[in-house]
């Protein structure tokens, strides 16, 4: 019994058989894995010096006087040497809870920009307005519910 019992536990070890879940068969075939990585990311010399060219940005707009987002510095980590750094302003507190005082303070982001608000989809509440300063992408939005006044104002717009 010891030696059939040695013999299965060596059979077993060396992978010539094993029971699949159900008990019969061979082992499930898996994929071998991959040696490169899905994402490559940026080295911490460039992961700084985008966070850097950010940081000038937003100090720069923190001068205007202009309505004030929450800023986020966003998508630094990523390796592609023509992926922008991302500043993202989100309109958010007690100043902007109305839909009208939020599209005002997009409508003087987007005057600012000298662009155009836009939505990523026609009935997203979200409204945005994207600019890129010295190599930054910076992106200002804000919950401005698609209303029958706001989808005047985008059809005037564009």
């Amino acid at each position: 019994m010891y030696r059939l019992a040695s013999l299965c536990f060596v059979l077993y070890r060396s992978e010539v058989w094993r029971p699949s879940r159900s008990g019969v068969g061979p082992p499930p075939q898996t994929a071998e894995p991959k040696d490169t990585p899905m994402t490559e990311w940026a080295d911490p010399a460039t992961i700084r010096e985008r966070q850097t060219a950010a940081v000038t940005v937003l100090m720069t707009l923190l001068a205007l006087d202009l309505p004030t987002p929450d800023w986020h510095i966003g998508t630094v980590y990523l390796a592609s040497a023509d992926r922008l750094p991302e500043l993202e302003g989100q309109l958010s507190g007690p100043h902007y809870e109305t839909p009208e005082t939020a599209q005002a303070a997009i409508d003087a982001w987007a005057a600012h920009f000298d662009a155009t608000p836009n939505r990523r989809e026609n009935t997203s509440p979200f409204l945005r307005v994207k600019a890129v300063i010295d190599g930054v992408q910076v992106c200002v939005w804000g919950n401005v519910p698609v209303t029958k006044k706001t989808r005047k104002l985008a059809a005037v717009a564009a």
